[in-house]
């Protein structure tokens, strides 16, 4: 059903390893287990050849302000981040 999807939205996600505050999410940390990396989306996006991926519900715990994500985009193909309101065309 992902093969070749015009678009995935994906959430429970962490984007890098440094938390608000500073704090480090450690290799063996147990929400490693249970959300997606920035890698595994790509992983994902590039394994079933999904055209755009858009991560959604993005949790201000990880100390990154929507400016952020927007510098970060810039370094990846078709994927973006989600806004509150965003309005997804197909």
């Amino acid at each position: 059903m992902l093969y070749n999807a015009d678009v995935l939205l994906i959430g429970n996600t962490f984007i890098g390893d440094t938390l608000k505050n500073g704090r480090v999410l450690s290799i063996d940390h147990p929400l490693r287990n249970e959300l997606h990396s920035l890698e595994d989306v790509i992983k994902i996006k590039e394994r079933f050849g999904i055209k755009r991926v858009v991560i959604i519900h993005i949790e201000e715990d990880w100390g990154k302000t929507y400016d952020d994500y927007v510098a970060l985009e810039k370094n990846y193909d078709h994927i973006q981040f989600a806004f509150d309101g965003m309005e997804v065309n197909l």
